[in-house]
């Protein structure tokens, strides 16, 4: 008895599949590797941002609303200045490289979430 598929198929899709967790084991991964890529001070403004998401890692955290309030925002930043300052960090553009990085964290955690609650 002979087969065949209309449709064909290549040969990565012809393995077995990868699973969610393999999935996002190898974008943590590599997002560790680009994330080593970062100049000095833009390094340390991620660590505080991820600082500062952990503090807000919980359920019902103003982290996951539908709309983060922008205050709230502004006084993470703002933390994260004053946290820069007295460690002698400072530059043009720092707000918006904060605003930027913290935003960043912000959107991985949330699509994060939004998919791990899909699959519960």
């Amino acid at each position: 008895m002979q087969m065949f598929y209309e449709k064909s198929m290549s040969f990565l899709m012809s393995g077995p599949e990868r699973s969610s967790w393999e999935e996002e084991w190898e974008k943590s991964r590599e997002r560790q590797i680009m994330k080593s890529y970062f100049p000095g001070r833009a390094s340390r403004i991620q660590e505080l941002a991820e600082q500062e998401c952990d503090r807000m890692e919980y359920d019902g955290s103003r982290m996951y609303d539908v709309y983060p309030d922008k205050q709230m925002l502004e006084k993470i930043c703002g933390r994260i200045r004053q946290q820069l300052e007295r460690e002698g960090v400072q530059g043009e553009n720092l707000r918006e490289l904060i605003w930027v990085l913290l935003w960043g964290e912000m959107l991985r955690r949330r699509e994060c979430r939004r998919k791990c609650q899909s699959f519960f």
